[in-house]
């Protein structure tokens, strides 16, 4: 049986829910993020292997019901993107030519989404998101894939790379001022652990993210504790797994946890969420 896109994508809510600002296209996540202003810069902060670009990519299409968005890859090209994207929604890689409805919704995502390819230095991203913006005068969103593959500029760097990441960091926040819209930025996170370490990033890890004239309003830690050892079936197919996601508002001193199920195609269903404030 064919579902819609909606369905598929986990949250078949029409857009009702009061959180002021922009939505990501699943509630839950929203309620704890607060809304997304204009000026805010979001960083989605991932181990390796903690499925960082997968989350981006349900984001682009959760964020694509209702606003263009604007996707900057910096290490993959359009054509790679736009085939992890399609997988997404539509794993079987088919449509019955018939299902009007199914083509009429992907037709409106494919409309909505643009890509960016292989953008390695912040004036490229600047003159990408200017002529993006052009044509997008109004609501519109930036998502770049990922901030450890961006460099100030062609020139030699004279700085160490954290602090030139800080300082790109400062500048894209800038960008979202420039331009009166919100990025979402995944960074890798840095770790001695191997990339199968089961432990989350603690909150107290994330928080100097947040701190005294950090570019960053909101962060979501990404961790996936058994992405090494997928279950399966009886007939050896891939079961669903979990992801959970670590909120902190800067503005308000928020934060929270974000239970989600993965299902065989890459497709996230948000499940529940505990919220606590921080003293």
């Amino acid at each position: 049986m064919i579902q819609s896109l909606t369905n598929i994508l986990g949250d078949p809510t029409p857009f009702s829910y009061q959180i002021p600002g922009y939505k990501t296209g699943f509630p839950l996540l929203d309620d704890l993020l607060g809304g997304i202003s204009t000026s805010d810069l979001v960083l989605l902060a991932s181990k390796t292997g903690n499925w960082g670009s997968n989350l981006m990519l349900n984001l682009t299409i959760g964020l694509s019901r209702r606003y263009p968005v604007l996707l900057i890859h910096t290490t993959k090209n359009a054509a790679v993107v736009a085939g992890e994207l399609r997988s997404v929604l539509l794993p079987d890689d088919s449509i019955p030519e018939n299902d009007e409805q199914m083509l009429d919704e992907l037709s409106h995502f494919a409309a909505n989404i643009f890509i960016e390819d292989e953008v390695n230095f912040l004036e490229e991203i600047d003159e990408s998101v200017d002529a993006f913006r052009s044509q997008h005068p109004d609501d519109a969103i930036i998502v770049i894939d990922q901030l450890n593959s961006i460099f100030l500029s062609k020139e030699i760097r004279t700085c160490s790379r954290g602090q030139e990441e800080r300082e790109i960091s400062v500048k894209l926040k800038m960008l979202t001022l420039k331009y009166h819209l919100p990025i979402f930025l995944l960074t890798r996170i840095k770790t001695d652990e191997p990339s199968h370490e089961k432990d989350p990033p603690a909150f107290i890890d994330l928080e100097h993210l947040l701190g005294l004239n950090c570019p960053f309003n909101k962060i979501i830690g990404i961790h996936r504790p058994e992405y090494y050892r997928i279950e399966t079936d009886e007939k050896g197919v891939s079961t669903e797994d979990k992801l959970f996601l670590h909120i902190l508002r800067n503005n308000s001193r928020m934060r929270g946890i974000i239970r989600l199920n993965i299902s065989v195609s890459n497709r996230f269903l948000f499940t529940d969420a505990v919220q606590t404030k921080i003293e």
